[in-house]
């Protein structure tokens, strides 16, 4: 348990402000109980801490001689917040009139951007099924051709989802096709000289060994099913 050396109260006693001994800042709410900001700028245990103006603003002083200003930047934080939430719908609305468009080089890069798993998986399965272009891995070259034009961090990205994916038995198809367009449009030496590339792909293949052993067994099964169909027939 960490230990409070200095104790007050924040905005009209709705919060309480401690000073800990091992020289952090936290704000607990009283209702609630909970922790609701944690403040790290000290390296030493807290001895005196004086509020100003119910909490807009405070000082706090250390074993060391240090001193810090805090100011309350709620407003700024809550602001930021919000214009950050309008943003991301904001995306999330252009991205579904991209995939209404069937516009798959720029759904499949905002999906990207999003950083946002389902999302980035529903492109490409919806990409496959439209298949506009046939012949193409998964349904399109333009974007099998600007895959494999990436940047090292958006390879490692796509191999972090190819590797998420690849563990669950409904999700691995679209995985091992995007796993083929990699190979076959990126250079293969560069690809294998990015940094923590080799860490994914070990923990890839014993899935995919699993998935291709269980459909070679089920294949298996659909012939013995197919036979045992065959003789009940000439019985008949």
């Amino acid at each position: 348990m960490v230990k409070l050396l200095v104790v007050s109260f924040l905005s009209k006693n709705q919060f309480i402000i401690g000073a800990c001994a091992n020289g952090l800042i936290k704000i607990w709410e009283i209702s609630s109980g909970d922790c609701v900001q944690t403040l790290d700028n000290h390296d030493n245990r807290i001895w005196a801490l004086c509020i100003k103006n119910d909490g807009e603003e405070f000082i706090s002083a250390d074993a060391d001689g240090s001193i810090t200003i805090w100011k309350d930047n709620t407003e700024e934080v809550q602001a930021l917040e919000e214009e950050t939430r309008i943003e991301k719908v904001e995306k999330e609305q252009e991205l579904q009139n991209l995939i209404r468009e069937k516009d798959w080089f720029n759904a499949f890069l905002l999906a990207l951007s999003l950083d946002h798993p389902m999302r980035l998986y529903n492109v490409l399965k919806s990409c496959i099924s439209e298949n506009q272009d046939k012949g193409s891995i998964i349904g399109n070259f333009k974007l099998e051709e600007s895959i494999g034009k990436l940047e090292d961090d958006k390879i490692i990205l796509l191999f972090k989802r190819i590797r998420d994916w690849n563990t669950n038995a409904k999700l691995f198809d679209v995985a091992q096709k995007l796993i083929n367009v990699i190979l076959a449009r990126s250079d293969l030496d560069k690809l294998s000289q990015i940094p923590g590339i080799m860490g994914f792909i070990d923990s890839i293949v014993p899935y995919s060994e699993r998935h291709y052993n269980r459909i070679d067994g089920l294949v298996e099964q659909s012939f013995i099913l197919d036979f045992i169909v065959k003789k009940m027939d000439e019985v008949v």
